[in-house]
């Protein structure tokens, strides 16, 4: 689910999206941020199987953990994402995206650790019981997200820095509220130009 294109030069072919899966023991679920070359199958037919397919993934195997809803800044540099963890906490996080093209040999262990580099340098931006689907502004300095408070779910806005040095991204200020009810929880901001 939630599927978007990566923009920006250089990399306009992969698709970024949130896995589905279950462990070997079929019985706890895995959700992960994968990271696809959308062209893969159709440049090469017959390369790809179900069981192995042309997708990588940006964050690991956790059964504790749920990373998703994976968003591009609008420079295609760096995800946001909401990381859901056993405690019943969420947060939403940014991390950088792949420089390297992770996606020409997804199968190929060596990059799938390479893949998995820019999850290291995430940044908490916020937590909170339930907040979801983050979207960038046009510019990348601010992020729209939905969040449960008071009982009712609304908008919220979070300006956000980045660290030129560190690459570290942080939030700015207080998250603003952008709405008071009447959002529904499956609701998905966006912005218009």
């Amino acid at each position: 689910s939630d599927p978007s294109y990566r923009p920006g030069t250089g990399h306009r072919e992969q698709i970024v999206y949130t896995h589905f899966a279950y462990d070997s023991t079929g019985t706890n679920q895995i959700i992960q941020i994968f990271l696809e070359d959308a062209t893969a199958i159709a440049n090469h037919p017959g390369q790809y199987k179900p069981t192995f397919d042309p997708a990588v993934a940006l964050t690991p195997v956790d059964t504790k953990v749920e990373n998703l809803e994976p968003a591009f800044s609008p420079d295609g540099d760096a995800l946001a994402y909401i990381r859901r963890q056993e405690n019943g906490q969420m947060g939403l996080y940014v991390m950088p995206a792949p420089t390297e093209d992770v996606t020409s040999d997804p199968n190929n262990s060596t990059i799938q650790q390479q893949a998995l580099t820019p999850y290291k340098k995430s940044s908490l931006i916020l937590s909170g019981q339930f907040i979801s689907q983050p979207v960038w502004s046009p510019d990348g300095k601010q992020i729209a997200y939905l969040a449960y408070n008071n009982n009712t779910f609304d908008i919220w806005l979070a300006s956000i820095n980045v660290d030129a040095k560190t690459g570290v991204y942080s939030m700015k200020g207080s998250p603003i509220q952008l709405t008071s009810g009447g959002i529904d929880g499956d609701s998905r901001p966006f912005w218009t130009p």
